[in-house]
C-alpha cells in the first residue's frame, strides 16, 4: 500500500530509513516497503481494535516500529524466535522483516488481534512469519532458539511461561523501560545480562534483560 505523507517532503519510508540509519541498520528496499506497509495496517486497524495507544503513522513508526528495530539490533543471532503475547505484532513483525533468515512465530490470545496479525502476515507475504492463537501458558509450546515477551505481565510469572517456548541454551528476552523490575535469579537461568539501548529519532531509553535457558543440577 502507498505510504502516507507525514510532513512536506517526507514519507513513512523516509522516517524509517532515517531511524534505521541512526542505529546502524541498512534495510533493503523491500524491507522498507514491508515496514511501511505494516505501519499502514496498524494505523488502519488501530482505531477499530485498539491495537495500541499509537494511532498515527508518525507515532507508530517512531515508537513501535523503530522501537522493535532498536531491540532487534541488540539481539544475538537467532535461527528462530517466539514472540509471546504479540499484540499488534511488536516486536515480532519488524524482526521478521529485518531478519529474513530468522523464523518468527507470533502467539496472541485475543481473537481480533490474532486476525489482524494473520491479515498482516498474509499481506506482507513473509515466508519466515507464522501466527498462532492461544494463551502462552495454555497452548502447546513450540520451542525456538529464543523467545521474547513484551509488556505481557509480571516478569517472574512471564518468565515461567516463556521457559517451555525456548530450547535448551536458547535465549530469553524481556524488553522493558529503565524503571521496570528485573527477573529474580533462578538456577535454570544462566548468563543473564542487561543491555540498555535507545529508540532512535529522540525515542525513550529502554532496557533489555537477556539470558539463556540452562539446566538445573540433576537434569538429564
Amino acid at each position: 500500500m502507498p505510504t502516507r505523507i507525514l510532513e512536506p517532503g517526507g514519507t513513512v519510508s523516509d522516517l524509517l530509513e532515517s531511524g534505521l540509519s541512526e542505529i546502524g541498520l541498512t534495510a533493503e528496499p523491500g524491507q522498507l516497503e514491508a515496514l511501511a506497509g505494516f505501519t499502514g495496517r496498524v494505523a488502519e486497524w488501530g482505531g477499530r481494535l485498539n491495537l495500541s495507544g499509537h494511532r498515527q503513522p508518525d507515532s507508530i513508526v517512531r515508537r513501535l516500529v523503530l522501537g522493535a528495530a532498536a531491540l532487534c539490533n541488540r539481539l544475538p543471532d537467532l535461527a528462530s524466535l517466539n514472540d509471546l503475547g504479540s499484540g499488534a505484532g511488536f516486536p515480532g513483525v519488524p524482526i521478521a522483516i529485518l531478519r529474513p533468515k530468522c523464523a518468527v512465530h507470533l502467539v496472541e490470545a485475543r481473537e481480533r488481534r490474532y486476525h489482524f496479525l494473520r491479515d498482516a502476515a498474509r499481506r506482507l507475504d513473509l515466508s519466515n512469519l507464522t501466527v498462532e492463537r492461544g494463551r502462552i501458558e495454555a497452548v502447546e509450546a513450540k520451542p525456538a532458539a529464543g523467545a521474547v515477551a513484551q509488556a505481557v505481565g509480571p516478569v517472574d510469572r512471564v518468565l515461567e511461561w516463556m521457559l517451555p517456548w525456548v530450547e535448551p541454551r536458547g535465549w530469553l528476552v524481556l524488553p522493558a523501560s529503565l524503571e521496570s523490575d528485573l527477573p529474580t535469579a533462578r538456577p535454570d537461568i544462566v548468563e543473564a545480562e542487561v543491555r540498555d539501548y535507545r529508540v532512535p529519532l529522540g525515542g525513550p531509553p529502554q532496557r533489555l534483560w537477556l539470558a539463556r535457558k540452562g539446566r538445573i543440577s540433576g537434569d538429564a
